[in-house]
């Protein structure tokens, strides 16, 4: 059973997009800073997207079981969604280890949810202002190193340093 897991295509993928990873330089120069930057904001966006599908049943759900309580309840589920994949990619593309307590992705989600709704505002004005599908083209490339920037500098926050790793 093992082997047929060995060579499912999620996992050949993940092969795939783990040694893209290795084989970008650790100090690297400002292209590959950029690249990851560029990676982990389509990685993000990708997922986020996937994943968004998954919460909306989810929060639709809470919300008719109790109204004001199911929708704060699924937006605690969107935080720990957003922190969670956060996380992970995090670790994965830049070798961070991050918090993953309940506290820590909570809080970790919640920021950057924040954070990414400020820093939307701008593409929302534009795509407003000039609608066209190139634009959306644009904006989409563009953001992905804003996003991958955002998502990085939060997750940093939430940094375990090495005094942290050796007491756990």
């Amino acid at each position: 059973m093992s082997l047929w897991l060995s060579h499912t295509p999620i996992t050949d993928l993940s092969i795939n997009f783990i040694s893209v990873i290795n084989n970008m330089e650790l100090g690297g120069g400002l292209l590959n800073i950029l690249l990851k930057y560029f990676l982990h904001g389509i990685s993000f966006s990708f997922l986020l997207l996937v994943l968004a599908f998954v919460w909306t049943i989810i929060a639709v759900a809470l919300v008719f079981i109790g109204f004001i309580i199911g929708l704060i309840i699924g937006f605690l589920v969107l935080f720990y969604i957003i922190g969670g994949i956060n996380a992970v990619l995090t670790d994965l593309i830049w070798g961070v280890s991050i918090k993953t307590d309940r506290k820590s992705l909570l809080a970790h989600g919640f920021v950057l949810f924040i954070l990414l709704i400020i820093a939307a505002i701008p593409q929302f004005v534009i795509s407003f202002v000039v609608p066209s599908l190139a634009t959306t083209i644009v904006m989409f490339i563009i953001y992905c190193f804003i996003d991958g920037f955002i998502a990085k500098s939060v997750a940093g926050l939430w940094e375990i340093s090495i005094l942290e790793d050796i007491s756990t």
